[in-house]
């Protein structure tokens, strides 16, 4: 085939080749070379060609490399320029900014850095799991004399807590420390999993990687804790029989990486979700660094599990898509794989690691992390009692799973009865989702008061009608405050009157900073801050119309 024109038709002897075509097709038997040569001059002069045409025999007058590098490489890109401007038209877009990091910032240092830790780490015992310096709490204290058994009695599940999302709602480690004592330890619960890295921010002073801080768009003025404060809380928290379970993302929904410089770019994904923002697994540099990250978290894991956040595999495809990364389809299983090998030196095992289930509610062979946290109020785990068997009769293994109810969901019937419910599917431990952490948004959501709820549907006593716990409820939380006025440290406790604990009993609303902003409305904000402080104007090009497209006929190139 020849170029779309008859600009180079002479210096490629286009003709020349066409009549050597029209011999072949002919009816004329031709045998060998010279009977070619032949036929050939003959049908050339016959046809009024020039002599010196016919010589050619259908040969370029011009060597090949001569015409391509001097002529061809020019009219071949003018004729893609002309054929993308008629086809195309450029549109506003975002393209991607560099983060804006220190002068110090090293990644290749960082990279190397990390390496070496690991290396270290091979000639190690592991460190984890290990001895969690969990005391376990006995209450001595008088509490008992609630109406309720006591909040530090026996639970229908192995494990239950809070979620702190520091990575979304920062606060500093005083305010941390505080929710653990005044909120946490009162109400019985045994777990506390603090999201420190999310979409949207790295939300922590990291001592090896404190380049990688990130505190996300609006939250530059905001305290967070480091990692001394970390372990700090840790000790401090283990004293009252409560695990510290810190939560990261590593593969997907982990843009606020985006100072690591690992992020997959794509820019206009980004503004608009504003979240499932992947890594590039493909980066070799990558494993030795969240590897690094990884070992450093466990320094205050006090619980036996630790949460790698999200495995989003198909939200997160079109930024792959986008970004025109050479893997069209990134190969998570081959990172999910390499990283458990070399966090197994720490002791880290596939059994240990929690997920949160995705949007396709797919738990993929290849992921690490044997356990699936469920997004609030949806259960992932099979009905306690099996009601399939396989192909041979066996009845499958039950694989482990958190419940997660959002306890500003509803009144404290609503949380109780969701409560209850998800602890009768058997998962291994319930955590109730909170959402703002200061004592402003503590006082004005009632967050003690919907904990109280939460804390009774997971105690193993037999479980109410509405009308009941609305009773039982009102008593509880009137004991509970009583309780816990007497300690001079907590003076907010003494406000709660029984009449608002009997007034809040029947309640159904929800939690007033959700009716304020709902989650949806709070993503939107979050996705146009995210795109403004990592995103800069651009433009791309994008396909016109098929009636505006101008035809041979419509540049009159055709009679």
């Amino acid at each position: 085939t020849f170029e779309l024109g008859t600009k180079f038709w002479l210096e490629r002897n286009v003709v020349g080749r066409l009549l050597a075509v029209s011999i072949g097709a002919s009816n004329i038997n031709l045998t060998n070379p010279t009977d070619f040569y032949t036929t050939y001059r003959h049908v050339c002069d016959a046809a009024g060609f020039h002599d010196d045409f016919c010589r050619l025999y259908g040969r370029p007058p011009k060597p090949y490399k001569l015409f391509r590098f001097n002529e061809h490489a020019g009219a071949w890109s003018q004729w893609k320029a002309d054929i993308c401007d008629r086809f195309t038209y450029q549109v506003p877009s975002r393209g991607n900014s560099k983060p804006e990091t220190n002068s110090g910032v090293n990644i290749k240092r960082i990279v190397e850095d990390s390496k070496a830790k690991f290396w270290k780490s091979i000639y190690r015992d592991p460190t984890w799991p290990g001895n969690f310096n969990i005391k376990k709490y006995e209450n001595n204290s008088g509490y008992a004399a609630l109406h309720l058994p006591s909040f530090y009695g026996k639970r229908l599940v192995n494990h239950t807590g809070i979620i702190l999302d520091v990575a979304n709602d920062p606060v500093g480690a005083p305010r941390l420390g505080d929710i653990v004592r005044q909120t946490v330890h009162p109400l019985g619960l045994d777990t506390v999993q603090i999201r420190l890295v999310s979409d949207l921010s790295f939300a922590y002073h990291s001592i090896g990687h404190a380049q990688f801080f990130n505190p996300g768009p609006g939250n530059e003025k905001a305290k967070f804790p480091s990692t001394t404060d970390l372990n700090v809380l840790s000790k401090t928290a283990g004293q009252m029989g409560i695990a510290i379970m810190p939560e990261i993302s590593i593969s997907t929904n982990a843009g606020g990486w985006y100072k690591s410089q690992f992020n997959v770019e794509c820019a206009e994904f980004l503004c608009k979700h504003g979240r499932f923002i992947p890594q590039d697994l493909s980066n070799q540099d990558y494993i030795p660094v969240a590897f690094s990250l990884i070992r450093e978290l466990l320094q205050f894991t006090s619980s036996p599990y630790i949460h790698l956040g999200y495995d989003e595999r198909q939200k997160s495809k079109p930024c792959f898509l986008e970004a025109d990364n050479p893997q069209k389809t990134p190969n998570f299983d081959g990172f999910e794989r390499t990283l458990g090998d070399v966090l197994d030196l720490l002791g880290v095992t596939s059994d240990r690691v929690v997920r949160w289930q995705n949007y396709e509610k797919t738990h993929y062979q290849g992921r690490l992390g044997d356990i699936t946290q469920c997004p609030p109020d949806i259960d992932c785990g099979l009905p306690s009692t099996p009601t399939h068997s396989d192909e041979d009769g066996i009845v499958p293994p039950k694989l482990p799973w958190f419940g997660t109810v959002d306890v500003r969901r509803g009144g404290p019937w609503r949380i109780y009865s969701t409560t209850r419910g998800m602890a009768a599917k058997s998962p291994i431990g319930i955590m109730a989702q909170i959402g703002e952490l200061s004592p402003y948004d503590f006082q004005r959501n009632f967050m003690d008061l919907r904990l109280i709820a939460f804390s009774m549907g997971t105690l193993d006593i037999p479980e109410m009608s509405r009308f009941e716990f609305v009773e039982e409820f009102a008593k509880t939380c009137y004991a509970h405050f009583t309780y816990m006025a007497r300690d001079s440290k907590n003076p907010t406790k003494a406000s709660v009157s029984e009449a608002l604990c009997k007034s809040f009993a029947a309640s159904t609303g929800d939690a007033p900073s959700l009716i304020e902003r709902s989650e949806e409305n709070r993503w939107k904000e979050a996705a146009n801050s995210t795109c403004m402080q990592r995103t800069r104007p651009a433009m791309k090009l994008a396909f016109r119309d098929e009636k505006s497209i101008r035809t041979a006929l419509s540049m009159n190139t055709l009679t």
